[in-house]
């Protein structure tokens, strides 16, 4: 489950649960959107004011590590989700791919 807390009074303000996967890695927060990569193989982007799904990508690979933003010299932004380094995961084939 992942929790977002009021800084100030550290309660929680709202939470979101990938049922039956445990989370594994840090979360990003960028803008308005907190983004999870989880072992059920999404990326998840979550509204950072009230844990709402923004978007759910499915890599077809458990996520293992936290995704990176990035952007380019002309200020286009992305998201890196790192897939792979071994060629079977869980019983299923790691592809490599890269998505930006």
């Amino acid at each position: 489950t992942i929790y977002a807390l009021d800084a100030a009074t550290g309660t929680p303000s709202w939470s979101y649960d990938i049922p039956n996967v445990p989370h594994r890695g840090g979360l990003i927060v960028t803008g308005e959107m907190v983004m999870a990569a989880s072992l059920d193989g999404n990326l998840y982007g979550l509204d950072v004011n009230g844990g709402t799904v923004v978007f759910e990508k499915y890599f077809a690979s458990p996520l293992g590590t936290s995704p990176i933003i990035s952007a380019s010299a002309l200020s286009e932004q992305f998201i890196f989700v790192n897939v792979g380094g071994v060629p079977t995961r869980f019983a299923e084939t790691v592809s490599g791919l890269v998505f930006a």
